[in-house]
């Protein structure tokens, strides 16, 4: 089945590169992040955010094909940006990585449309291949999540 969302977008389509957004309290760990990022190829941070209504702002005036997205943010949390969000056929892909990865927050962003769920305490490791597989997905045309 095709998708809809994202990967169905011409600017993708045209230059092949994941559009990023981090949203995380900590400008220490966005600016960590988009460092080790930036020498990945294909792969572009658009923005950083590090509340919840900048995050929905940022979402809707860059278009980020994949948002990071914490679940701890002033302002509210990550799940309100997937409730706000996260259904939503045109939407971007969700990456949530916290600190906070225990099964009742797992299946709540599960619930509400976040493709992967990652603890900030041991899957940083996994965090790049996710990333590249988002943006293979994206080249593909194929749906990309992962079962929870």
């Amino acid at each position: 089945m095709p998708y809809d969302g994202p990967m169905a977008k011409t600017s993708f389509a045209k230059k092949k590169v994941l559009r990023l957004l981090i949203a995380d309290d900590s400008p220490e760990l966005r600016s960590r992040v988009a460092e080790a990022l930036s020498e990945r190829p294909g792969i572009k941070v658009v923005g950083e955010s590090g509340d919840v209504l900048t995050t929905l702002q940022a979402i809707d005036r860059l278009k980020p094909d994949t948002v990071l997205l914490d679940l701890r943010m002033p302002g509210g949390n990550g799940t309100e940006v997937l409730r706000q969000i996260g259904k939503s056929p045109d939407r971007p892909t969700f990456i949530v990585l916290t600190n906070y990865a225990e099964d009742q927050y797992r299946l709540t962003c599960q619930r509400l449309g976040a493709d992967f769920f990652l603890d900030k305490s041991g899957d940083w490791d996994r965090l790049t291949d996710i990333l590249a597989r988002v943006r293979e997905a994206l080249v593909s045309g194929q749906v990309i999540s992962e079962v929870f």
